[in-house]
């Protein structure tokens, strides 16, 4: 099935190249070749590819999927606004820009809320400032030799990109309300991919909140998401990657972002399927002082499979970083996370801490945890824990003898597994979206399991 899936994408490339956003431009047409070839180099996501050790390989190359060509119609309604309260809109569906869906709203002076597809249009100059070569994004390894074969599909997203966010904060600029991007995918009879490109750059002290939403879709619809990030010195970044989507849905999302001295960037994922899902964050502090915080929850039911993996490279002196991950799997879900923190010559003084604990619901529920230290330098405090386990029978005993139920005994310890990674999410509404996207997740992996 290989030879049929890589096949498939060299069709797809060659029907669909001269109709993406940039075709046209030089250095747009150059850069979409080069990724092709590069992806045709290192080929598909592969067990034999040690950061693909425990993904969903099989899903994605199991079915040729094809990039979704544009149908002319659109859908007669779209989730109402996650957020309550001011928030700046932006809607994709089906992977292009719905101008009728959005609402940008009024952003201060000196921001720039966009779709991809329209920065290639009009100023093309400025995406080729924002849009990294996919060799960035080379897996280094211990021995500072790099290997791009974790990253194919970055680089089959480079070639294939048909339209995502792009949000440009110039300096000292603060946005007052979140950016709510929502990517909605419809159902599909033939096997569909939605190849999507979203960029955010912050200017030096510039402030912002972005929340990236994927709702719908189905396991007939792969959506091939990458976010790159830049942020200028003392930059403040929030980002929030949620799925509310169809839980059978197949979905790779990787967010890359860099930060300069002083910036900082708290990440939060919100993985919920039971499909097939793999989460990618990498943060390079590049910066001395620079922070970085990458949070996220996994909860899975039914056959679902979700793959996180973390990378954060410290690459200057005094850097900090956090990691917080949480797991709630159920019936015959699978999860798996790998998680590595590296600390380069001459980045002494970092702080990094990093904890994974995960919990299994049923017997027939599986996780797999592999935290990773790299630590090239003295004068660090770094730490990685993992846990894997059930509910404590003696909670579950202490809250039925309170008289609860089960399974609301069962609701309140799970809340509280999960509650300590959401909380972390400083926006007041963002957050409140998110404990109802939790709430809604886990009530279903609950009474699965009583």
């Amino acid at each position: 099935m290989t030879e049929a899936w890589l096949a498939g994408q060299r069709a797809a490339f060659a029907a669909c190249r001269g109709a993406l956003p940039g075709a046209g431009t030089p250095w747009v047409d150059a850069l979409r070749a080069q990724a092709f070839r590069q992806f045709e180099e290192d080929g598909p996501p592969s067990p034999k590819v040690e950061e693909w050790r425990s993904g969903p390989t099989a899903v994605l190359t199991g079915q040729v999927f094809a990039p979704a060509a544009p149908d002319g119609t659109h859908p007669a309604s779209v989730p109402a606004p996650y957020l309550a309260g001011p928030r700046h809109r932006l809607v994709f569906v089906d992977g292009r820009f719905s101008a009728g869906h959005s609402d940008p709203g009024e952003l201060p002076a000196g921001a720039r809320l966009t779709s991809l597809g329209a920065l290639l249009a009009e100023d093309p100059a400025a995406a080729r400032d924002l849009v990294g070569d996919p060799e960035a994004f080379a897996e280094e390894r211990l021995s500072l030799v790099t290997d791009r074969r974790p990253q194919a599909l970055v680089a089959l997203n480079t070639a294939l990109a048909s339209d995502g966010a792009v949000l440009i904060v110039d300096d000292g600029v603060a946005l007052p309300h979140p950016v709510e991007v929502v990517y909605l995918a419809r159902a599909a009879t033939d096997p569909s991919a939605h190849h999507l490109r979203a960029l955010i750059a912050l200017g030096a002290g510039a402030r912002a909140s972005v929340v990236e939403v994927h709702a719908g879709g189905s396991g007939r619809v792969w959506t091939n998401h990458v976010t790159e990030t830049a942020l200028g010195a003392s930059a403040r970044l929030e980002h929030v990657r949620a799925d509310a989507g169809t839980r059978s849905a197949v979905r790779v999302d990787v967010a890359h972002a860099r930060l300069q001295a002083g910036a900082a960037y708290a990440g939060f994922v919100m993985a919920g399927n039971a499909g097939a899902v793999r989460t990618e964050t990498r943060l390079v502090l590049e910066g001395a002082g620079a922070d970085g915080e990458i949070n996220g929850l996994c909860l899975a039911g039914g056959s679902g499979h979700i793959d996180a993996l973390t990378r954060l490279d410290h690459r200057a002196r005094e850097g900090t970083s956090r990691q917080l991950w949480r797991g709630v799997f159920g019936d015959q879900a699978r999860g798996a996370f790998q998680g590595r923190i590296r600390v380069l010559a001459g980045a002494s003084g970092t702080n990094a801490a990093l904890d994974n604990r995960n919990l299994l619901l049923g017997i027939g529920a599986r996780a797999e945890s592999k935290p990773e230290l790299e630590i090239l330098t003295d004068d660090v405090a770094c730490s990685h824990a993992s846990a894997t386990g059930q509910l404590d029978a003696d909670a579950l005993f202490y809250l039925r003898s309170r008289g609860l139920s089960e399974q609301t005994a069962r609701a309140v310890l799970m809340a509280a597994f999960t509650g300590a990674v959401a909380d972390r999410i400083a926006d007041e509404g963002v957050r409140a979206f998110v404990r109802h996207l939790v709430e809604g997740r886990l009530n279903a992996l609950g009474s699965a399991a009583s």
